[in-house]
């Protein structure tokens, strides 16, 4: 059984956990809490975006599709993606990585998640499986600052293991 830390529960990690790694366990538990996702790709300059079915594997997402949808010409033209999660959006990498029922970690995952679209769509003859490389997340929240209940942006740089906390009231021309 997989662990779900909510914001709440990141209050009781140890002291010697870092920002980086609160963040990381923070859209985690993000990414495990949900299944929907919006994925956008770019289609000779603009932006198409569809909702979608999703499983989680740490911070990997994995989502399964036509292979004839734009949505894969796009990919195959840039491998740029963006996914949203609620208040997470996710920067990343996308690669084709074959027929979602020949993954048993995405067979197992999606089983569990979301059982109805397994039924319906992971054995169907043009299905391919999406692997998206999360890069760099932006985390919408509030939080207690000094007493004060504020929004922030968290920005995670995932590769160079850095977080930027920015507190929105104090933004003067964007971030």
């Amino acid at each position: 059984m997989e662990s779900h830390i909510t914001t709440e529960k990141l209050n009781f990690l140890p002291e010697n956990f870092n920002d980086f790694e609160k963040a990381i366990l923070e859209i985690i538990s993000q990414l495990d809490d949900n299944k929907i996702a919006v994925l956008s790709t770019l289609n000779n300059g603009l932006i198409d975006s569809c909702q979608m079915t999703y499983v989680s594997n740490g911070l990997d997402i994995y989502m399964q599709t036509d292979d004839r949808f734009e949505k894969i010409t796009n990919i195959n033209n840039n491998d740029n993606v963006s996914v949203v999660v609620g208040n997470l959006s996710i920067q990343g990498k996308a690669i084709l990585c074959g027929k979602p029922n020949e993954s048993d970690l995405f067979v197992e995952k999606i089983k569990n998640k979301c059982y109805k679209t397994y039924e319906n769509y992971t054995n169907l003859p043009h299905q391919i499986l999406i692997k998206i490389t999360s890069i760099r997340c932006k985390l919408w929240k509030f939080e207690n600052i000094n007493g004060q209940r504020e929004e922030i942006i968290k920005i995670v740089d995932i590769p160079n293991k850095k977080v930027n906390t920015i507190i929105c009231d104090r933004l003067k021309s964007g971030y």
